[in-house]
């Protein structure tokens, strides 16, 4: 069984796939996380490629990244569930204070709503912010209930 949120070193390779089938991954970042891979103990030849080359482009490091994700034991991962995974981690980090309620909230609207199919459990930070935008006096409210609804978020990501 496959653990998406498994972390080797300093990469969650759950994440930085959930990146990948967003379009949030750029191609001169796969090198370097093939060469971690690699030093996390992976190996296959995809692995090798990524980390050898130099100024990748998206069409001659997307299929070796594809599968290089095999090589790391994940499959393809659908465009929800990616979305989800890390508006999930955006949510943990804005709980935690790393990331601003407003910061987070639009991020998830500009960044991952839409390209994950419109998810009904992330619609609320694209309310929220879309709130936050227009009504500057209700600001500090408008925090806290983006905060309430990331402590759901990342409690039911962190449930399943």
């Amino acid at each position: 069984m496959e653990d998406r949120g498994r972390r080797d070193g300093d990469q969650d390779f759950g994440e930085i796939e959930a990146r990948y089938y967003l379009g949030n991954l750029p191609p001169d970042e796969m090198p370097g996380i093939a060469l971690r891979a690699l030093e996390a103990g992976y190996d296959g030849p995809a692995l090798l490629g990524l980390a050898r080359m130099s100024e990748p482009t998206m069409q001659d490091a997307g299929p070796l990244f594809e599968r290089a994700l095999g090589e790391v034991g994940l499959s393809p991962l659908p465009a929800k569930e990616a979305g989800l995974r890390v508006a999930g981690n955006v949510a943990r980090k804005m709980v935690s204070g790393e990331v601003r309620p407003y910061e987070g909230a639009y991020l998830i609207w500009t960044k991952l709503w839409m390209g994950c199919g419109r998810p009904a459990e992330l619609t609320p930070f694209v309310g929220l912010a879309s709130l936050y935008e227009a009504d500057p006096e209700r600001r500090p409210f408008h925090d806290e209930e983006i905060l309430a609804r990331a402590e759901e978020l990342a409690r039911k990501r962190e449930e399943r």
